[in-house]
């Protein structure tokens, strides 16, 4: 029953007018978007199917899309996802789970499922754009599921983290502005500095969009594998010791 009420709450405070507005305003962008590309890419079929070039069709259809959406996920943690403990702290609803057993881990885990699901959501358009073009193109199978992994990576990424950040702040603004200048500097890792290369490599790596910028290209590497696993690890450790180091 626990487990109930809580993914049902978490469905009640993320299903506003804001959110709606925020699903269709999303969705009507990159249909546009994903149609203009579909403009564009009928203008070079006749010379990609004489070439029989797969992942050039991919490539112009849906890789400018995938990146579109990418952005999108982002925008949504950092309005919904970065809100969503700290309004906890604002309503001080967060006493009502306080000496339940397994009442934080439950309520953390709901969270990021209703979360995930919202992002989810987000991707609906692409997806069925790629099915309905199916009927009459063949995809890059590899490419297709290097672009399904990005968007794996960026909403597992981006909801651990805003979660991680709103269980740092008692209030929803400034939860929203740290997680946004957080991506900000994520963005900028790269150009930082130039010298010396070993920094340099380090900040490379250390950066999301590296790897997304790889598995855009169709390659999946170890490191990227390693990256998400141990980002995984760290936000999951420090949401609930952040959130019980304001709470006890």
């Amino acid at each position: 029953m626990l487990w109930r009420s809580l993914l049902h709450k978490e469905y009640r405070l993320l299903a506003t007018p804001a959110f709606f507005v925020a699903l269709t305003a999303s969705w009507l962008a990159l249909g546009l978007y994903l149609a203009s590309g579909l403009v564009e890419y009928q203008a070079i079929a006749p010379k990609l199917a004489g070439l029989e070039n797969r992942r050039g069709a991919t490539e112009t259809l849906l890789g400018s899309a995938a990146q579109l959406l990418q952005w999108l996920m982002i925008l949504w943690t950092i309005y919904f996802g970065a809100r969503s403990l700290a309004g906890e702290k604002l309503w001080h609803t967060d006493v009502l789970l306080r000496g339940v057993r397994g009442g934080l881990p439950r309520l953390l885990i709901s969270k990021t499922v209703v979360l995930l699901s919202a992002l989810t959501l987000l991707t609906l358009p692409f997806w069925l754009t790629v099915a309905w073009i199916a009927r009459s193109n063949l995809w890059d199978g590899k490419l297709l599921l290097a672009l399904l992994l990005a968007q794996i990576f960026v909403a597992l990424y981006a909801a651990l983290l805003s979660l991680t950040i709103s269980a740092s702040q008692k209030q929803p603004l400034p939860a929203s502005l740290l997680l946004a200048l957080i991506w900000l500097l994520l963005w900028l890792l790269p150009v930082l500095t130039t010298t010396p290369p070993w920094l340099v490599e380090i900040l490379r790596w250390l950066s999301p969009f590296e790897h997304l910028g790889l598995l855009y290209r169709g390659i999946a590497t170890m490191q990227t594998l390693i990256y998400i696993a141990m980002h995984s690890l760290l936000f999951i450790t420090l949401m609930p010791l952040l959130w019980t180091r304001d709470t006890r």
